[in-house]
């Protein structure tokens, strides 16, 4: 019914997703839309409307930064993304226009040049239960690192 394809540009920065229909007279659109996500429509004569063929990501939390950094994805809330303990919104005119891309920032900073401590206050971890990292995460090795 469908074939896809990956094609290079002309140079190393170009590449393209193509698809073709074997059957002309089948309308189809295929388009990335606002929520980031990549949806294939197959127009529907009896329905008058477009069908979801397919759509990439399936779960809406996995598109690429949706909440930007220092923030929590929950697929099943009314607000998608929320800030996590300690944190609050970086641009909170942004927020509530529903981009949440600039992510969160620290309420209190880090006293790390304090000992670890400042007016009683002391650096830690909160626990957080299901949650999982995101699947481009990265990681340092901070071993050889002078402060």
């Amino acid at each position: 019914m469908y074939t896809f394809d990956y094609v290079n540009g002309e140079n190393e920065s170009e590449s393209y997703f193509v698809y073709g229909v074997k059957d002309d007279s089948v309308l189809t659109r295929f388009f990335l839309g606002e929520t980031g996500q990549i949806q294939f429509l197959t127009w529907m004569d009896g329905a008058n409307d477009w069908m979801l063929f397919w759509s990439q990501p399936k779960v809406q939390c996995d598109v690429y930064s949706l909440c930007g950094p220092f923030s929590v994805c929950t697929e099943n809330a009314l607000t998608s993304c929320s800030c996590l303990r300690g944190l609050s919104e970086q641009n909170v005119g942004e927020w509530l226009q529903g981009d949440h891309t600039s992510g969160c920032r620290r309420n209190v900073e880090l006293q790390c040049s304090s000992n670890g401590s400042a007016m009683g206050r002391t650096d830690g971890f909160y626990t957080m239960a299901n949650v999982r990292l995101p699947s481009n995460v990265e990681c340092g090795d901070n071993r050889y690192r002078s402060v």
